[in-house]
């Protein structure tokens, strides 16, 4: 709609073309909050209309969430790893917002969620 080439725009966001060409075809759906973002704002686009639920939890305030969600249930750093199978200092950094839950850990924290009927 824009008129852009996918030249413009894999370089306009500094990735390579068969990077980009993959995010266009869904073959990689794993790409970081940062790319996503960037892409959508070369295209004139909200990032949340393009967002999976792992990038809409990436981009929310993911530790709040997981903090009160610990408290609520009256659990350490220790006990909400063990339940995610996750270091307890894992968790202390995502509270933090010192590091991002992988993709893989934000599945264990969804289940997680789900279990309890936690609405994040």
């Amino acid at each position: 709609m824009k008129g852009l080439k996918q030249k413009d725009i894999y370089e306009k966001i500094g990735i390579d073309k068969s990077t980009y060409i993959h995010y266009e075809n869904k073959a990689t759906t794993c790409f970081k909050l940062e790319q996503c973002n960037k892409i959508c704002k070369a295209i004139g686009i909200e990032p949340e209309l393009v967002y999976d639920d792992y990038l809409s939890f990436i981009a929310s305030d993911f530790g709040t969430t997981i903090r009160d969600f610990r408290k609520k249930h009256k659990l350490t750093h220790g006990k909400f790893g063990a339940l995610i199978c996750m270091h307890p200092k894992v968790s202390a950094r995502w509270e933090k917002g010192k590091s991002k839950p992988t993709r893989a850990s934000y599945e264990k924290i969804k289940e997680l969620l789900a279990r309890y009927n936690y609405d994040a």
